[in-house]
């Protein structure tokens, strides 16, 4: 697959054949109620569109990073020839597992979480 292509991907995860004493960590109800939760921060943003959906002008809103996340996404971007549409994605991301973690703003953890699901 071409790289610009492959830049249109959110999110990539290696998975590893599934083992039978393996137990989810969230029951579907509990994932449930941590949707509904963030979606629920996003209103209360006034945030009118899914994370997925922001455009540049929603993202910098809506997507804020304190200086020193600033620079771990710069160093992040350099080392790793991130494109400005992979940083876009990256911050969007970053603001999904933020709402999900019922997170006002984006911290550390939130943002190397949404780095690591990068395809490198």
């Amino acid at each position: 697959l071409s790289e610009p292509f492959l830049d249109r991907i959110d999110i990539s995860v290696q998975m590893q054949p599934s083992q039978s004493d393996d137990q989810a960590s969230l029951t579907s109800a509990q994932m449930h109620a941590k949707v509904f939760g963030a979606l629920k921060l996003q209103n209360n943003r006034q945030q009118t569109k899914p994370n997925g959906k922001l455009d540049d002008e929603e993202i910098k809103r809506f997507c804020v990073l304190t200086p020193e996340l600033q620079k771990i996404l710069r160093q992040a971007s350099e080392n790793f020839g991130l494109s400005f549409r992979s940083v876009n994605k990256v911050l969007k991301v970053s603001r999904t597992i933020a709402d999900l973690s019922d997170a006002e703003e984006i911290t550390k953890e939130h943002l190397l979480e949404a780095l690591s699901y990068r395809r490198r």
